[in-house]
């Protein structure tokens, strides 16, 4: 997903302009998150997905996981673009999704004290809050990062996906919660 491409392809879109790559490059505001640059940022991102994934699916169900994982993804997309529109340098990978199922469980944990969670390899049963405070301090280090000159990171995504995955939150503590 290029911010830049995909704001072009927006305001296509809403002028009615839509030409062959509009869909293609606003479709990219999601399957950017299906692809990684690397070993170690597939690994990176897949250890905050089990994370995060197993603890939401434990209190919600496959679809609400399912559901956050996609508007995470694409609310992280949005983040990117709302920092750097004009950007022309590509981002890939669920750092999004992965930080909007950290924002998502953020969220429950604030509207209800969640069960301890059962997540594998930590030893033992986890509290909600301490679960919450680890996004928390992903979103702290961020921050940070956003600050310094960590090229390549994409924080915008980050930051969207968290604050999509707090926002969609309650909607799943009225309809679908089984916990």
């Amino acid at each position: 997903m290029t911010p830049e491409k995909t704001t072009t392809a927006w305001q296509n879109l809403t002028n009615q302009e839509i030409e062959p790559s509009t869909f293609k490059d606003l479709l990219t505001t999601f399957t950017y998150a299906l692809f990684h640059s690397n070993l170690q940022h597939l690994l990176s991102n897949t250890l905050m997905i089990w994370i995060f994934g197993i603890v939401v699916l434990q209190i919600t169900s496959t679809r609400w996981l399912l559901a956050t994982f996609i508007l995470t993804a694409i609310g992280g997309a949005i983040g990117q673009i709302a920092l750097e529109p004009d950007s022309t340098i590509p981002i890939l990978g669920a750092s999004g999704a992965a930080t909007g199922l950290a924002g998502f469980y953020f969220g429950l944990a604030i509207l209800h004290t969640r069960p301890m969670a059962e997540v594998w390899p930590i030893a033992r049963p986890v509290h909600s809050f301490e679960l919450a405070a680890v996004g928390i301090v992903i979103v702290l280090m961020d921050l940070i990062g956003l600050t310094g000159h960590n090229a390549g990171i994409a924080y915008g995504a980050h930051f969207g996906g968290f604050v999509t995955g707090i926002l969609i939150s309650p909607l799943a503590d009225q309809h679908a919660l089984r916990a």
